[in-house]
């Protein structure tokens, strides 16, 4: 098998690979979704597509090229009705007609796929150009056409009609960028259809322009995923640390090599063993002065997660502002502020353990609509949620509740403990193990789902008023033992100077002495004794 025109198959086997990894990525995350799986599937037809091409445009014998177009039979009928069923699952409307519709088009593209395979009447062959091997179209190719045109453009339609009725402004991101990155790849594809049936690939850059075009919806929809969750998938942010990390050595270690080319070339070749020390120095000054790790994981943080990062800064402010609160309520009004920019929600119920009645009582309410709602939300020591809190130290959604019924049977029965503070989430107040409180909290306004990123922020929140919490208790003892010890010595200088009183015993001296004592006993002194010195 001869190889001609590397550098454009290069597009054909890039376009492949994207796809391919992309499909892979989204259906490990979770392959029991069926979403995740119908988009591999999409993405795998995608590849399939781009690889058929990448083989025609490497091969120089025709019986080669035929072999390449097996698989690509095979898949590539398959493309619109992947994507329609993904499209149907993403905007909630796989049920009914459409269902049915559904069926209906996966049944269209296996036939094409069994007839192309039998009669070839969809692709007929192959023909040569200086651009390797293309596609003939067969008879039923404008069937395949209208079919692949037809199903596209109804999915993308209803993608679109959800764009303009959803209000949830992270959905509407989604889905523009979802469609957008369709409409292009729809494009590029019928770039690619129309050369097959008009077998016009002589003219550069044709043969591979609808490929590298579809590798943008590719792209897009990679975007969409790591900025707005796409399918609900989150990209920890470890990973891509570890990317960018690998991506500046490689560019260093690429500056040194070419360094040291270009000293070969002007004539300055050092010894290994001093090229080896001037490189150890470099690498020790930049670690030292710019501190590239920490840097690209500012970078990573500020603008491929910005949403994260602001929430992060906004948590690191609180946790700057509660060194200077010394009392419960200015605390619990910086915390409600604060978790005001975290999370939209509708209502927000702050439990703190009252040790003397043995419950958590509410201090802090926004969205209850009556006082008597206040008073009748508080949860015992004993109850089952502050068992369960106790034991695990997380978070806790009444979904799982009630999603996981045996999983948390024996914690917490019926979700009456949800129902007592109308909320859909609890986040524990802890410190060192201690639940000082519970933080409950409503539907967010915007009707999301609370996620993990959500769950981690709020569990940061809540450690850090578990500190404050910790910090003005400290602060009010030691203010205590503070009056406690000022009044011990006020009442030692009142028994002091009562003392002299008794003694003295000329009227002037004991004017001098009752002066003295309400100088140092301030309003006690004068309140309880002065009175009594003059009527001596």
């Amino acid at each position: 098998m001869d190889i001609i025109n590397i550098h454009h198959s290069i597009i054909y086997l890039f376009a492949f690979s994207l796809h391919l990894l992309l499909g892979i990525f989204v259906w490990c995350k979770n392959p029991k979704i069926q979403v995740n799986e119908i988009f591999f599937r999409l993405e795998l037809c995608l590849s399939i597509w781009g690889l058929g091409y990448g083989i025609l445009s490497l091969v120089k014998s025709i019986y080669a090229a035929q072999w390449g177009l097996i698989l690509p039979r095979i898949f590539i009928p398959f493309i619109f009705s992947t994507y329609f069923h993904f499209s149907l699952i993403i905007t909630r409307r796989y049920e009914g007609v459409h269902r049915v519709f559904c069926r209906i088009s996966y049944l269209v593209s296996g036939s094409l796929a069994i007839l192309d395979l039998c009669t070839k009447c969809i692709v007929s062959g192959v023909a040569f150009s200086q651009f390797g091997y293309y596609p003939v179209a067969g008879r039923l190719y404008p069937l395949f056409l209208f079919s692949l045109i037809s199903f596209i453009l109804y999915g993308t339609i209803m993608l679109i009609i959800r764009w303009r009725t959803t209000k949830n402004p992270v959905e509407k991101k989604r889905l523009f960028l979802l469609w957008l990155g369709i409409l292009i790849a729809l494009g590029g594809g019928l770039i690619n259809a129309f050369l097959v049936y008009h077998s016009i690939v002589r003219v550069p850059p044709w043969p591979y322009l609808g490929h590298l075009i579809s590798t943008f919806y590719a792209i897009i929809v990679a975007y969409a995923i790591f900025k707005y969750k796409l399918m609900d998938i989150v990209i920890r942010k470890t990973a891509i640390y570890g990317i960018f990390i690998t991506i500046a050595l490689g560019i260093f270690i690429t500056g040194i090599l070419i360094f040291d080319r270009l000293l070969d070339i002007i004539g300055l070749k050092s010894p290994v063993f001093l090229t080896g020390f001037i490189i150890t120095v470099i690498t020790f000054i930049i670690a030292s002065i710019f501190h590239p790790q920490e840097r690209i994981k500012q970078f990573v943080d500020r603008y491929l997660f910005p949403g994260r990062y602001s929430r992060e800064q906004r948590i690191k402010r609180f946790s700057e502002d509660i060194e200077f609160v010394r009392d419960k309520d200015s605390l619990l009004t910086l915390t409600i502020n604060t978790l005001k920019e975290i999370v939209p929600v509708n209502k927000v119920s702050l439990l703190l353990l009252n040790k003397e009645r043995g419950r958590y009582e509410i201090s802090a309410p926004i969205g209850m609509n009556n006082s008597r709602e206040i008073e009748t939300t508080v949860l015992k020591e004993d109850e089952l949620i502050i068992n369960w809190f106790k034991k695990n130290k997380k978070g806790l959604l009444k979904e799982e509740v009630e999603k996981y019924p045996e999983k948390f049977f024996k914690e917490i029965q019926k979700q009456k403990d949800f129902e007592k503070a109308d909320v859909v989430l609890f986040m524990p107040i802890l410190w060192e193990g201690e639940l000082l409180g519970l933080l409950g909290l409503g539907k967010m306004i915007e009707e999301i789902s609370y996620t993990d990123e959500d769950l981690e922020l709020l569990l940061q929140l809540c450690n850090k008023v578990g500190v404050g919490l910790e910090r003005i208790k400290r602060y009010e003892l030691e203010e205590k033992t503070y009056n406690l010890e000022k009044r011990a010595e006020e009442l030692i200088t009142l028994h002091k100077i009562s003392s002299h009183i008794q003694k003295a015993m000329n009227l002037d001296k004991i004017i001098y002495l009752t002066l003295t004592g309400i100088t140092f006993g301030k309003a006690v002194l004068k309140s309880k004794f002065s009175g009594f010195f003059f009527l001596r």
